[in-house]
């Protein structure tokens, strides 16, 4: 059987290299695939304050086939305003049936965390196609296989930026199964009482903390570099700051913010050249 996507990831960070990504707000599938083609590892597609919806989710997954870069969805979900929310699960269960390697949830509390990582464990992977049917053994047997690989290979990432759930980490990393947890940077530095100071001490020692836990229990944390940096050096920099904190995947902020500061720089350039 070929190696997942997902088991890449984890061969990679097992082998003390981080993993890089990038946080996609826009759908676009030609912008998928140009971020296979230069190198990332993955891409979270946000479907949390984006019009990604299921059939652009699906989209992005397919665009993404036959590179080694892996699609995780960020499901939409309100950790801030609302209360538990058991649909958290339909939303796991059904990124998984479009054909993502994972999702990424930002949740309200432990329970949507714990909801999150059972859904996880389903077998509706891309369900119209009847993978466990085949020439070999019985039907039963081949689903048991197929159903413990799935279990398995797809990372769930419960992930904290509201004061409920920063509260409840300790139980969060304590859920049954779970192997991979987010620190939502910028509004965790929000709840902590420090609006975009993602450098502020308090923050840092709740990462510290975290990271602490996460490596006894064998669980691997990603965490994205924010929107404090506009320089490609100040943005290195972070990525190497962070995984010096512990955290195994990281992502940059998104394609669309780093356009910005891209053509930002360059539309000034170009000016500044038709003044000379």
């Amino acid at each position: 059987m070929a190696i997942s996507k997902t088991q890449r990831l984890i061969d990679k960070m097992n082998g003390g290299e981080p993993a890089i990504g990038v946080l996609n707000m826009s759908y676009s599938v030609e912008l998928v695939e140009i971020l296979a083609h230069v190198g990332f590892d993955f891409i979270y597609a946000d479907q949390m304050f984006t019009t990604i919806g299921w059939k652009e989710l699906g989209d992005m997954v397919r665009a993404a086939q036959g590179s080694e870069m892996a699609v995780f969805a960020r499901i939409e979900n309100d950790p801030w305003h609302s209360a538990d929310d058991p649909g958290v699960a339909s939303r796991v269960a059904r990124a998984l049936a479009v054909g993502v390697d994972g999702v990424k949830v930002n949740v309200y509390s432990k329970h949507e965390a714990r909801w999150a990582v059972d859904a996880g464990a389903g077998w509706h992977a891309r369900p119209y196609i009847a993978r466990f049917v085949n020439d070999g053994g019985s039907t039963s047997a081949q689903f048991k296989q197929y159903a413990q690989e799935r279990a398995t290979g797809a990372l769930i990432i419960p992930s904290v930026e509201s004061k409920l759930a920063i509260d409840q980490v300790d139980e969060i990393l304590d859920i049954p199964g779970i192997r991979a947890f987010g620190i939502a940077m910028t509004d965790t530095a929000i709840a902590l009482g420090h609006p975009m100071d993602y450098d502020h001490p308090d923050v840092w020692n709740f990462v510290d903390k975290v990271a602490a836990k996460a490596k006894k229990r064998g669980i691997y944390l990603t965490a994205g570099t924010g929107y404090a940096d506009r320089t490609w050096d100040g943005i290195a920099a972070r990525v190497r700051r962070l995984h010096d904190h512990g955290i195994d995947m990281i992502f940059l902020q998104s394609p669309e913010y780093l356009f910005q500061l891209a053509t930002t720089e360059l539309l000034g350039k170009v000016r500044d050249a038709l003044r000379r």
